[in-house]
């Protein structure tokens, strides 16, 4: 179909034809984290006494590098600022910092609520909350506190 000017601005913020998992947003989270170093993921980190990381890949990706402490204040702010969408993780002894999101679902039903973050500290740690049919963005944001929280001085984070 053909592309207007209001589909670049829907997609430009995450809307519209956008398509996306809540893996590949970790994936990008991680990276925006280590500044321009994409890590593969594992689901596990050993399994029968063989450690997966030995098989781990980081790609640097080709994005200058000082593009990327401009994102984290940015994510950052989403978390520390009195206006941003994620101030329920604003948690003291923790560095969060992320992105809210509301995605659109079909009608009658609650749209799906997202957070997609990342901790840094002495363990680092990208993550996303997708609550299906959740509602609000702030939904997604109030599970993952109870999450980082559950985590806090566990040797989690």
């Amino acid at each position: 179909r053909q592309w207007y000017t209001g589909d670049t601005l829907n997609f430009s913020i995450g809307q519209g034809m956008t398509l996306t998992t809540p893996l590949q947003l970790v994936r990008v989270m991680a990276m925006v984290a280590n500044n321009g170093r994409a890590i593969h993921p594992h689901i596990i980190k050993n399994l029968e006494g063989k450690n997966f990381d030995q098989y781990s890949s980081v790609k640097e990706i080709p994005i200058p590098k000082n593009v990327f402490p401009i994102i984290q204040k940015a994510l950052r702010q989403a978390v520390m600022d009195t206006t941003g969408t994620a101030q329920a993780l604003n948690i003291e002894g923790l560095r969060v910092a992320g992105k809210t999101g509301t995605a659109q679902s079909t009608a009658g039903k609650e749209h799906h609520a997202w957070f997609v973050g990342y901790v840094k500290g002495k363990k680092n740690l990208a993550f996303c909350v997708f609550l299906e049919h959740g509602g609000s963005s702030s939904n997604a944001c109030v599970i993952a506190r109870d999450l980082l929280l559950g985590m806090q001085g566990k040797e989690i984070l």
